[in-house]
């Protein structure tokens, strides 16, 4: 339910990596170092999905050609993509709905073209793997790459929220203990509860209220976006925003951060239960898959 995220706030293990965006130098390091995970993850990869060295080989090669392609598609469409959002805000501002519909469905037009990849390298694994391994390895590019799309988010955002070097060094001790105490949970969905109660200790005990506010505003452009990839009508936008808002206001209240991820989490629940419609339930669990559209890191790589 990555998509929903985008309802309520942004949460996931970027927020250590977003505020440690730094020079040309540090940005090849981490590079290297991102080559280097990814190295790592495919060889758990290859142990956990039972892959033979053929496998392992081939693997590699179809996930490093769509990475490249990906990538290519994506430096193809950025310039316009920014440019249709930025149309329909200003034509929301201007109060023309007609002019922001279309343009809305300009840019749904041009996600939705990115499916044929999407299954196209789904059928380029089921050729090598397995049905379960197939399965399984595209269920686990979903949750690394949902992770990626976080960090590359936030890392925007974190650049305009003027970070002190206290509160920069707040995050990464955080986030270094929240990383030492994942690595001895069993299950990716242990660690990553971990994890996303870091990011809760970080927005309530490090940003200060004006940061958090402003970290908010920055997010409704891409609330804006799920809204348009749904094609949610206006009322059920009004049910949204108001099960979200109901939740953050309870959320803030809250003094442990973990009771106020678990809020925020059941409220990004309701949404989905209650005012999606099955096709946009499906289209969101579609939507793991072309998110990878936009690929965070190297091949094979956690996000």
């Amino acid at each position: 339910m990555f998509a929903l995220a985008a309802l309520g706030t942004v949460s996931g293990p970027g927020l250590a990596r977003a505020e440690e965006a730094g020079p040309p130098k540090a940005e090849a390091q981490a590079k290297g170092k991102a080559g280097h995970r990814g190295e790592l993850m495919m060889e758990r990869l290859a142990k956990e999905l039972d892959l033979n060295e053929q496998q392992k080989a081939k693997v590699a090669e179809i996930l490093k050609a769509h990475h490249q392609a990906m990538m290519e598609r994506r430096k193809e469409l950025a310039p316009k993509m920014k440019e249709l959002h930025q149309q329909i805000r200003e034509a929301q501002e201007a109060g023309e709905k007609e002019k922001a519909e279309s343009l809305r469905a300009e840019a749904r037009k041009i996600m939705e073209g990115q499916m044929d990849s999407a299954e196209k390298l789904r059928k380029d694994l089921a050729a090598v793997l397995s049905e379960e391994q197939t399965d399984k390895l595209m269920a686990h590019l979903r949750r690394a790459h949902a992770r990626g799309l976080v960090a590359e988010h936030l890392k925007a955002a974190m650049s305009k929220l003027e970070l002190t070097d206290d509160q920069k060094q707040a995050i990464r001790k955080t986030m270094a203990d929240a990383k030492a105490e994942a690595a001895k949970a069993e299950g990716w969905e242990a660690k990553a509860r971990i994890v996303t109660q870091a990011h809760g200790k970080i927005m309530s005990t490090v940003l200060t209220e004006e940061q958090r506010k402003k970290l908010e505003q920055m997010h409704e452009g891409f609330r804006q976006r799920v809204f348009d990839m749904l094609k949610m009508t206006d009322d059920q936008k009004a049910k949204a925003e108001a099960i979200m808002k109901q939740a953050f206001e309870e959320a803030r209240k809250a003094d442990d951060p973990k009771k106020k991820m678990e809020i925020i989490r059941s409220a990004h629940k309701k949404v989905f239960d209650e005012v999606l419609t099955d096709e946009q339930r499906e289209q969101i669990k579609k939507h793991g898959d072309r998110t990878r559209q936009r690929p965070h890191g190297g091949p094979g790589q956690e996000g």
